[in-house]
């Protein structure tokens, strides 16, 4: 196995970390959403586009689904790469969305996204075999 190889599996291996730890969060900020509407209000600004049920949906939902792709990416699922570029692409665009509320945290996660994205892109699952 190759120093590169080695390398692309770290990446991968962050990019699983990640997407478990961000969607994990916004999966709970999510809920927290819909059971409370008033609490993302309290702590941050107002919000752009959608009102806080339907972002709180959004979140929840995209949330789990960048959290159980981040489990099947560790796990080596053979679709959770392309899975996993698709859902982040979604949550870095949700991202934003969030920055005028949560300004730190959104930008935060978008850098996040980006790297993540940038991860998944440049391994080459044949190299490390």
């Amino acid at each position: 196995m190759s120093s590169e190889s080695t390398r692309g599996q770290g990446w991968v291996l962050f990019a699983a970390m990640v997407m478990i730890i961000v969607g994990g969060w916004n999966a709970f900020e999510g809920f927290i959403a819909i059971l409370n509407r008033d609490a993302l209000l309290k702590l941050g600004g107002e919000l752009v586009v959608l009102s806080t049920t339907q972002w709180g949906w959004i979140h929840l939902l995209l949330g789990a689904l960048v959290l159980l792709t981040g489990i099947a990416l560790l796990a080596g699922v053979s679709w959770a790469r392309v899975a996993a570029i698709v859902f982040v692409v979604l949550n870095a665009i949700a991202q934003v969305f969030t920055i005028q509320t949560y300004p730190w945290w959104g930008l935060i996660v978008l850098v996040l996204d980006i790297f993540v994205i940038w991860a998944l892109c440049v391994w080459r699952p044949a190299e490390i075999e």
